[in-house]
């Protein structure tokens, strides 16, 4: 039991000794900010058409960003949608229903 306990005494002794500072401490050294890189002058990465005016946008209309990224008409590609009551004659009729 006694020897346990020296042991324990020297084996705090020693980390406090080895772990102990003199109260001045190191500044952290500063990790340089790397330079932003310079971009040229008069080139633009995203070139618009300038033949195209701009898409402005409407009451009701859809629009999709294109690659470049600029807007875009949806234009309906011909999907039917389904029927107004006025423009049909006779209800339809369910005759399976899924489970």
């Amino acid at each position: 039991m006694r020897n346990v306990l020296l042991i324990i005494v020297v084996i705090l002794g020693a980390a406090s000794v080895l772990v102990a500072q003199s109260g001045r401490r190191k500044d952290p050294v500063p990790v340089p900010t790397p330079t932003p890189e310079e971009k040229p002058v008069g080139t633009n990465p995203k070139s618009v058409d300038p033949k195209a005016p701009p898409v402005t946008a409407e009451k009701n209309e859809e629009y999709r960003c294109t690659e470049d990224g600029t807007l875009a008409h949806v234009i309906d590609d011909g999907v039917k949608r389904g029927f107004q009551p006025k423009e049909v004659d006779t209800q339809a009729e369910i005759t399976f229903r899924p489970e």
